[in-house]
């Protein structure tokens, strides 16, 4: 058999059978049990936690969920998005052509009040990043789009739809990255940073964000390291985790401005 449905569903990989293999047999206590199996089970569920975190460059393995499937993924994070930046908006802009429960919660939705644009696609399936910036207004709060729809393959234009500009270069140090990525951004600039810096390498860009930024929100170790450096030219914000510095950062943002997330090489336009 030649299977093409990747974009549906992948078969795992023989190295995730066998690893899973013993929590399908011997081992398969509930993680909220508190006799001897239930406490393996968490123990390891704690432990993918945080090598996940690890790939993914969270700040704290806390801010990883699990859940059953894409759908009680895509409920949680449109349902959850929406419903937290409420006091910003209640808009929401999102295409025709998305997963269904992406659809379904927006529809949801709609019936708690939010109202949402559906944009048009062309023959296909790809969205006109212009296309969505006309449909939002100073009530948008969220945009919902595929990056890589599951029927037509489509690859859609996230970076440029986001307004992301993306500093990829492997070689970059953390202060180079954020360098890099300040300078594109223009005015107005929330920056959150995390990370370690060598030597003298932060204050460096005390120029730059005093020109640039409006505010530094800096997370876990290097707080202090960042308040030290940056604080006598700018405000400097300190948080536990990369959660609470996007909240924090969105709250401080300037109407219009950008919040740059750095040195993870992501420019983020908030569109507020």
């Amino acid at each position: 058999m030649i299977y093409l449905d990747h974009l549906t569903t992948t078969p795992p990989l023989t190295e995730v059978v066998d690893a899973m293999q013993p929590w399908l047999r011997g081992q398969f206590g509930a993680p909220a049990s508190l006799h001897k199996l239930g406490l393996e089970a968490r123990d390891a569920i704690d432990a993918a936690r945080e090598r996940l975190a690890k790939l993914v460059n969270a700040a704290e393995p806390e801010e990883i969920i699990f859940t059953s499937s894409g759908t009680e993924a895509i409920n949680h994070a449109v349902k959850g998005a929406a419903l937290a930046n409420r006091r910003f908006g209640s808009h929401i802009v999102t295409t025709g052509i998305e997963h269904p429960a992406v659809l379904g919660s927006v529809a949801w939705l709609e019936s708690q009040g939010f109202s949402s644009t559906r944009v048009g696609v062309d023959g296909h399936g790809r969205v006109d990043p212009d296309a969505i910036g006309r449909a939002m207004n100073d009530e948008t709060i969220l945009v919902c789009l595929h990056h890589a729809n599951l029927d037509l393959g489509t690859v859609q234009p996230v970076a440029e739809v986001a307004g992301v500009r993306f500093v990829n270069d492997s070689k970059a140090t953390n202060v180079e990255a954020a360098r890099r990525a300040v300078e594109s951004c223009g005015d107005h600039v929330v920056v959150i940073m995390g990370g370690r810096f060598k030597g003298g390498a932060l204050e460096t860009l005390a120029p730059l964000f005093a020109s640039r930024a409006d505010a530094v929100v800096a997370i876990g170790e290097a707080r202090g390291r960042i308040r030290e450096a940056l604080g006598a030219v700018v405000r400097v914000v300190e948080t536990g985790s990369l959660g609470d510095a996007v909240r924090v950062a969105y709250g401080l943002a300037s109407p219009g401005g950008t919040v740059l997330l750095a040195p993870a090489c992501a420019s983020l336009d908030m569109f507020r």
